[in-house]
């Protein structure tokens, strides 16, 4: 008896021992297979020590976007651009430069030009085609400290991405949150840019003609001469032998600006020759043709039409400058600051006359007084122009303010946009009477 029960208690104890070593090789494997910590918000959030899976955009990282008013100024590297949309096409990436580019100098801004352009544009865009970290170098810069790349293969390395396009850019596939995008366009905001409200919430840097933006991009102005001429400059076309008032160039009718209107009404009162699309006269097509028509200008006419499209805020054009580098004196129609952005004296501002018949007795005026009519080219002897701004040094130097380069995203369509007013000649009317 006491045999059976010692064979019973130990076969017992071996199948214990089996059930407990099964249950230990069972809950090791489990813990082995263990999965990393998920988190889905709307999409899925997928972490271990070394690999962050990409998040759509569309999460709750972004709830900064609505909740930024705690007054806290600290700097959150890992935050989110604010209001980004959630487009279906990128997404958002939390890791660190340090890991996804660990060679990477942490002192050098890399900027990224991402659009795809040829050279004739980016010559527009005031670049030369030079890439890397010595072009900085080479152009004088006050800050050196920027590396320009082209390769898109380099995402990972980027501080900040450029899009040139004036249309709804092809956006990266992903985003880091330490990433910053610049928005670079020359034109004015028009209805062909009704995009931006909703692409907006990515753009971190504005890039423009506006002297508010973050980046100021201009091609064309005028600078001091270093050496100023010795004598007075003297006008190679004497007033005498230009037999004609008033010509222009416009090809686009019905602009924003009501300049039509305008110089419908100033035809009234003064010879008034409209070349291109929007005239009765022709210039052949092309830089050489505009060029042909500008020298026979400066010989038959004493006065240009440099009319803007729209009255937008320090917005001005070639159209200006174009005219300054010959013997014509400029009538400027815009909303541009003209006492800053052409040399003294050498315009005549449409806005400092009640009316189009006002502005025609001036006009008249001074044809027939030289010594007054080339006093609008006395700033000739003092300033010259210049015709294409170098990018290089503003984008880095701006890109050293960490007020620019710190910058959240949203706001840039409502700022861009308010910036126009185009009823200026509306109301020109009505106080001068012209209706």
């Amino acid at each position: 008896m006491f045999r059976h029960r010692a064979r019973f208690s130990l076969l017992l104890c071996l199948v214990l021992a089996i059930l407990l070593t099964a249950n230990q090789t069972r809950s090791g494997s489990e813990k082995g297979s263990e999965r990393p910590v998920k988190e889905t918000i709307k999409g899925e959030i997928v972490r271990n020590e070394t690999h962050v899976e990409p998040v759509p955009v569309e999460s709750s990282l972004a709830k900064n976007a609505d909740d930024d008013d705690d007054g806290d100024d600290d700097d959150d590297d890992d935050a989110v651009p604010r209001h980004l949309p959630d487009d279906g096409d990128t997404k958002i990436l939390t890791t660190p430069k340090s890991v996804v580019a660990p060679d990477a100098d942490p002192s050098v801004k890399t900027i990224l030009i991402w659009t795809s352009f040829d050279r004739a544009k980016m010559w527009w865009y005031g670049f030369r085609h030079e890439f890397g970290h010595e072009v900085f170098r080479r152009h004088n810069c006050t800050h050196t400290n920027c590396n320009l790349i082209y390769d898109r293969s380099k995402l990972n390395e980027a501080d900040f991405l450029m899009f040139y396009h004036e249309d709804p850019p092809e956006w990266p596939k992903i985003r880091y949150t330490w990433q910053s995008y610049i928005h670079i366009i020359k034109e004015r905001p028009g209805p062909w840019h009704r995009w931006l409200k909703d692409y907006e919430p990515r753009i971190n840097i504005t890039m423009n003609y506006r002297y508010d933006s973050d980046i100021r991009f201009f091609n064309n102005g005028f600078h001091k001469r270093r050496n100023p001429l010795r004598n007075p400059y003297t006008a190679k076309w004497s007033l005498s032998r230009k037999g004609k008032s008033v010509v222009g160039m416009i090809s686009h009718c019905g602009a924003d600006s009501k300049r039509d209107d305008y110089v419908a009404e100033l035809s009234k009162h003064i010879d008034v020759d409209i070349y291109g699309s929007c005239g009765t006269m022709e210039c052949p097509r092309g830089r050489d043709g505009t060029k042909q028509c500008m020298d026979r200008f400066q010989k038959q006419y004493k006065f240009y039409l440099s009319f803007e499209n729209a009255f937008c805020k320090d917005y001005v054009t070639e159209k200006l400058y174009r005219t300054l580098s010959y013997e014509l004196v400029p009538i400027v129609l815009g909303a541009a600051n003209y006492s800053r952005d052409a040399p003294p004296h050498s315009v005549i501002d449409v806005r400092d006359f009640d009316s189009p018949k006002a502005l025609a007795g001036y006009l008249k005026h001074l044809s027939r007084n030289e010594d007054e009519y080339n006093s609008y080219f006395a700033w000739k002897q003092w300033y010259v122009l210049f015709n294409d701004q170098d990018c290089y040094c503003t984008v880095c130097d701006a890109l050293n303010e960490p007020a620019v380069a710190n910058k959240k995203a949203g706001g840039y369509y409502d700022w861009w946009f308010s910036g126009c007013d185009n009823d200026v000649i509306d109301r020109m009317k009505e106080k001068g009477g012209w209706l």
